[in-house]
């Protein structure tokens, strides 16, 4: 947005609205995009685009943010983040399938932008009473941790109602070689193997900050 058009929302919001609380602007906000979500035509988008642009130039302007400082910011960041090829990677590890049932666990992880490999994954040497020594596994990606979480959970939850037994999920982020845990949506880890329950230190290398010896 140029200066002088910014300027004039601010002298406009300031008339005829003050200064009003934060979370009644955020209410405002919120409203433009149910009103997309509901409506999202390309019309109604370009007219919520413009609402929305107003109600954050009356927030910028009622809490003293500049504005452009704050999209530079984001700019950079993102651009910082490219860069450096930073995102998360989420995977998923289910009870080894074939045939049609893979072909199903394919269908299920589409719409969450979820990969399975077409092979499966050897994880321990030999089979147990409750593992087979394979895993099938599927890998989604994210330079967002909320958007990978968001997906990954959602995904989860959608292969055990679908009748997968999922065995194990996680998320790293690449650039550090670091993980996190299921504290959100838990396994029972009473049924989980010892190496799982016991998160491995990071590899050594550049990356992870260790020295290789």
């Amino acid at each position: 947005m140029k200066p002088e058009t910014i300027a004039r929302a601010q002298a406009v919001d300031e008339t005829y609205f003050g200064n009003r609380p934060l979370d009644q602007l955020v209410a405002v906000l919120l409203s433009q995009v149910e009103s997309l979500r509901k409506e999202p035509t390309r019309l109604n988008i370009q007219a919520q685009t413009g609402d929305i642009q107003f109600v954050l130039v009356s927030i910028a302007r009622n809490e003293g943010w500049d504005l452009d400082q704050l999209l530079a910011d984001t700019t950079t960041k993102v651009e910082n983040r490219r860069r450096g090829r930073h995102y998360y990677e989420a995977h998923i590890t289910i009870n080894p399938v074939f045939g049609r049932k893979l072909e199903h666990f394919i269908e299920v992880c589409k719409p969450y932008e979820f990969r399975v490999a077409t092979l499966l994954m050897q994880k321990r040497k030999r089979d147990t009473p409750r593992r087979s020594k394979n895993d099938s596994f599927c890998t989604g990606r994210s330079i967002s941790y909320s958007d990978i979480e968001t997906r990954m959970l959602a995904l989860v939850a959608k292969l055990k109602a679908a009748g997968f037994h999922v065995q194990r999920f996680k998320i790293e982020s690449t650039l550090l070689d670091s993980r996190y845990d299921d504290s959100k949506f838990p396994l029972d880890l009473a049924k989980l193997p010892e190496k799982e329950i016991t998160p491995r230190a990071p590899a050594s290398g550049a990356l992870s900050g260790r020295k290789e010896k």
